[in-house]
């Protein structure tokens, strides 16, 4: 009988204990299996990237054309914009002032003309009567003094004739060169007085696009380029574009010059001009654009812009660590494609940085990253 009951205790025992068992058992901590992001290594490349820079435009000269005469303009033979010659009339100041003015001029002309052959006449005829001792000596001077006095008020009325006719010509504006008309501030009716400014002609020829570059961009721009010096080296950019304020492109290629070989030290930027031909006057003074020059870069960091988000004005990355631990990490940007960024720092090669999903992940996460190849994928950071 006591070893029945032993067992009946120890089978108590052991049913009493079973809940806590499972208990225990249900209460391990259970593994969870890091998520997978996509990811990518990496690595090195050659790429051209397009850099572009506010412009302005110049033509080669800007002519202003002023007038030489007074009066009111009677008629505007061309409108702003319009293409012009040399020579070609642009307006047309009221003669008729400056046409009576000659009219007056040649008829004293005509009269110092006839007042001299008079003198020349009364002379012939008292030189002989001298001779033969008829008329005084003294009369003979007075004629020739009357003759010297005739021949210089002729002198004097042709160059007032000649005076009054240039003057005349000043009531036509012609345009000195070739090129295209500016902004007209006179119409007919306007009185315009001598020295006004009529408009400006912008000259026909190479248009140049004047623009500004930061000293470390023109640096790494220059870098590796031979030549004896800065303007050399200029010289051996690739051809540039110009876009156009509607967005087209211009369809002359153009190259660069060195606008000015002092850095500014106030805004630390070099002064550079684009080059473009200019035969259809497409281009004119005080237009804006944008220059756009392709670079190409050789062996250097390239990774998908879809993998990097912004961060107080920085562009940053998630690098994982190790083999799972995400530290986000500043990069430094020197120029971009469509899909790409070109990194000059902040990352190596080699490197593992999360390719997407950046919004779900934050600063010390552990993942699983997938290394993937891909770097021209458009799927958004969600």
């Amino acid at each position: 009988m006591k070893l029945k009951i032993n067992t009946l205790c120890c089978i108590g025992i052991a049913s009493a204990a079973m809940p806590i068992l499972n208990s225990c058992k249900e209460s391990q901590p259970v593994a969870q299996k890091r998520p997978d992001f996509p990811a990518t290594v990496v690595t090195r490349g050659n790429t051209v990237i397009t850099n572009e820079f506010s412009a302005e435009i110049e033509s080669r000269k800007v002519i202003e054309i002023r007038s030489r005469a007074t009066g009111y303009i009677s008629k505007m033979l061309v409108k702003e914009g319009s293409e012009v010659k040399k020579g070609q009339t642009i307006a047309q100041i009221d003669p008729e002032e400056y046409q009576q003015a000659v009219n007056m001029a040649s008829a004293a002309v005509l009269s110092a003309e006839a007042s001299l052959q008079n003198a020349k006449l009364e002379v012939e005829k008292l030189t002989p009567l001298v001779e033969k001792n008829i008329v005084s000596k003294f009369q003979l001077e007075t004629a020739q003094s009357n003759l010297l006095a005739s021949q210089a008020a002729l002198k004097q009325a042709k160059a007032n004739l000649r005076d009054a006719r240039i003057n005349l010509s000043y009531t036509t504006i012609k345009s000195p060169v070739s090129g295209v008309i500016g902004r007209l501030d006179i119409f007919p009716g306007s009185l315009l007085q001598a020295g006004g400014l009529v408009t400006e002609v912008s000259e026909k020829g190479d248009a140049f696009a004047y623009f500004s570059m930061d000293e470390k961009k023109f640096i790494d721009m220059t870098k590796g380029i031979e030549g004896a010096d800065i303007n050399e080296r200029v010289a051996k950019l690739p051809a540039i574009e110009f876009v156009m304020v509607d967005g087209t492109v211009y369809p002359e290629k153009g190259h660069l010059e060195v606008a000015s070989g002092i850095i500014n030290k106030n805004t630390g930027s070099v002064q550079l001009k684009g080059v473009f031909p200019n035969p259809q006057a497409k281009l004119r003074s005080g237009s804006s654009g944008k220059i756009r020059i392709p670079l190409e870069y050789n062996d250097v960091l390239i990774i998908p812009k879809k993998s990097t988000f912004e961060l107080q004005d920085k562009k940053m990355v998630y690098k994982v660590v190790g083999d799972s631990v995400v530290r986000s990490k500043a990069i430094d940007v020197i120029g971009e494609t469509e899909f790409d960024y070109t990194v000059g720092g902040g990352i190596a090669q080699g490197d593992t940085i999360v390719l997407d999903g950046l919004r779900r992940i934050k600063e010390g996460d552990i993942i699983e990253p997938v290394i993937t190849t891909s770097v021209t994928d458009t799927t958004t950071n969600e």
